[in-house]
């Protein structure tokens, strides 16, 4: 089972009819940080191009970001489909041709309840289930894009293998990459770290193996929660918690040797317990978000270099007008960084943002979601297709239970 209940657990979906809006205008919202600047309103519009509904042949309360393949766009709901276990779903860029390409059923299959992102090898789809498989410790699957479906590998949880993977493969040299949030035990002097999660790889055919058992050493990191990035032949990811209590940024070679880049303290710059923290690599530097923390702790974006060199770059204001807690990775488009900020922890009062940053820590708020009809709720990447920024969120739309929507005029 997933603990700490921070970020994983979807609320329940309600069914309900949707249809497609037409396009919106974002908002200027009246803000107490003075670094922010607002794209201007004229610019931008927003476009949603699918209401989830949580019906048999639909999702729900996607968390994931998209992933293109073959000209069209795959993602993964958390709910909803032919046995309420979640879907893979597919979508051209412009909205049409929505399509559930397979519905989990919660058994050998797994469930994808934390929904992380689809990975492409080759035309071949790979993902992984939060829990379910023969286990209930999770499992990598594969899936073509016409929907054959194969559980690869099912996680064995216990003392020496891992379980709950909550973040997506990454793909290096053919060989799948990834991490789970619990399983493995190991001794540190007198105390067991049990649960602390693996770092693993996986062959395309379903062959695994533990690479790293988090909390093998004092000060490491427990619990990886984030995305995994490739870079001068290290993986490098964040745990929730560990190091000095917040979590940490680790680095992980091929071989399976270890290391802790940063602690985090809870101060200015950020906090990865309770909510994600996620990297993204641009010019040989790493970029992330932490869900809480900040100077106001509500978030905050940074750098990190991989000599462990730390800088926050913003820490989300205030009000939180401008958006808070964000919980996704941040998308690179011609050296600008883009993200969204769910808002979640506002309840119905706040509904998201879309916002870019610049290395030089330059923040702009791109759009504001209204919530209700419009979407609310962002908690994905965003993917760059046909020069529009797409996206899904957790909530909001006709049917109450997210969106896929799109971004224009960036």
């Amino acid at each position: 089972m997933l603990v700490r209940g921070s970020a994983f657990f979807i609320a329940s979906a309600f069914v309900l009819a949707g249809c497609t809006a037409g396009p919106r205008q974002g908002f200027t919202p009246v803000g107490d940080a003075p670094a922010v600047s607002l794209v201007s309103a004229a610019t931008i519009t927003e476009q949603l191009l699918h209401n989830f509904t949580g019906a048999v042949n639909d999702g729900a309360a996607p968390i994931s970001g998209l992933m293109k393949a073959g000209g069209l766009l795959y993602g993964v709901s958390g709910s909803g489909g032919r046995y309420g276990q979640g879907t893979v779903f597919s979508t051209y860029p412009d909205g049409t041709g929505f399509k559930v390409v397979y519905s989990f059923q919660g058994k050998q299959d797994g469930s994808p309840l934390a929904a992380t992102a689809l990975t492409n090898v080759g035309g071949t789809l790979y993902g992984t289930t939060s829990i379910g498989g023969a286990t209930n410790n999770g499992t990598v699957f594969s899936i073509t894009t016409s929907g054959a479906f194969r559980t690869l590998y099912s996680f064995k949880g216990g003392t020496r293998d891992g379980a709950n993977p909550v973040t997506p493969l990454l793909n290096v040299g053919g060989t799948l990459y990834g991490t789970t949030f619990s399983g493995g035990s190991v001794r540190v002097g007198n105390n067991l770290c049990n649960g602390c999660g693996t770092m693993f790889s996986i062959t395309k055919g379903g062959h695994e193996k533990v690479l790293y058992f988090f909390g093998s050493v004092k000060g490491d990191g427990k619990n990886p929660i984030g995305t995994l990035v490739y870079l001068d032949r290290k993986f490098y990811g964040t745990t929730e918690t560990g190091g000095s209590g917040p979590g940490t940024v680790f680095s992980v070679t091929r071989g399976g040797k270890e290391a802790v880049l940063y602690r985090f303290k809870n101060k200015g710059d950020g906090r990865c317990n309770g909510g994600w923290c996620n990297l993204t690599k641009l010019n040989g530097t790493l970029y992330g978000t932490a869900y809480f923390g900040g100077k106001n702790h509500m978030g905050s974006v940074f750098s990190i270099a991989p000599d462990g060199t730390f800088k926050t770059l913003y820490s989300v204001s205030q009000s939180g007008k401008f958006g808070a807690f964000p919980s996704a990775p941040l998308t690179n488009v011609n050296g600008t960084l883009y993200g969204t900020m769910s808002d979640r922890e506002f309840g119905n009062a706040r509904n998201g943002t879309v916002f870019s940053v610049k290395t030089d820590g330059t923040f702009n708020l791109i759009y504001g979601f209204a919530g209700g009809i419009d979407s609310a709720t962002p908690m994905s990447s965003l993917t760059l297709a046909n020069g529009k920024l797409v996206g899904t969120t957790n909530k909001g739309g006709n049917g109450l239970v997210g969106t896929i929507y799109s971004i224009t005029g960036i």
